[in-house]
């Protein structure tokens, strides 16, 4: 089997397929504009599967009633430091390092525990066609505040698989500038710690709120077992 044909057999198993491809039309139909930052990279899947669904919308934007065929231009950016989880909040399968090796049985060309690198993130890519991601390679309390809102200034989607309560608050807290009308926040483990709304992302992402009134989360849908998804909005601040 081809490598390409090997790498869209993987995608196309993955359990989030579809719900990503709605999410990337659904931005591509409303003409969000912006980049997609993903804050948790692992082997890749994710952000290649945005960028698959993102080609496809710019290859036939008829599709989408965009008759004016104005191309979206975006980035894809990995925010990771490639060595798992840095701990594990007492979650029960979670622990210091945990993610750091390939957990999928079809990967193209990785085995199931090889230790996950950059160069493999990149390899996908390349297999695809597309263009290469930029990955920040480090960890959030370190990469974010020196790209956020620096580098990037705009976001149609930020995917969050972050995990844990203090690698999300890092990342929330330093993503607001880069929020727009329409900007997609999706959140990969929502429903963590048997959905204690007081832990991990959900605790993170209702601080996060609460301390930007003039941000508006309107529920989305859930896209996984354990995701949510969100639509964004800025406002007047609420009394």
């Amino acid at each position: 089997m081809e490598a390409y044909e090997k790498v869209y057999e993987m995608l196309a198993s993955d359990y989030r397929y579809f719900a990503f491809r709605d999410i990337v039309q659904w931005l591509n139909y409303e003409m969000v504009e912006g980049d997609i930052l993903e804050f948790g990279v692992g082997a890749g899947v994710s952000l290649l599967l945005f960028a698959l669904f993102h080609e496809e919308c710019q290859k036939h934007p008829e599709w989408l009633g965009n008759k004016d065929k104005q191309i979206l231009q975006r980035h894809f950016v990995g925010f990771d430091s490639f060595e798992g989880l840095p701990a594990g909040e007492g979650h029960a399968r979670w622990y210091k390092n945990v993610f750091k090796n390939n957990e999928r049985r079809n990967h193209p060309f990785l085995k199931t525990g090889e230790v996950i690198k950059p160069a493999h993130v990149l390899k996908l890519f390349d297999i695809c066609g597309f263009d290469k991601p930029i990955l920040e390679i480090g960890l959030f309390s370190e990469t974010v505040p020196k790209v956020l809102p620096q580098k990037y200034n705009k976001a149609a989607m930020i995917h969050i698989d972050a995990d844990l309560y203090e690698s999300c608050k890092t990342v929330l807290f330093h993503i607001e500038p880069l929020i727009q009308n329409g900007t997609v926040i999706m959140f990969d483990e929502w429903f963590a710690f048997k959905g204690d709304p007081d832990c991990g992302e959900s605790r993170a992402f209702q601080e996060f709120l609460e301390a930007h009134p003039h941000i508006r989360a309107i529920p989305y849908k859930q896209y996984s077992t354990s995701s949510y998804a969100f639509i964004l909005r800025r406002g007047p601040v609420i009394q």
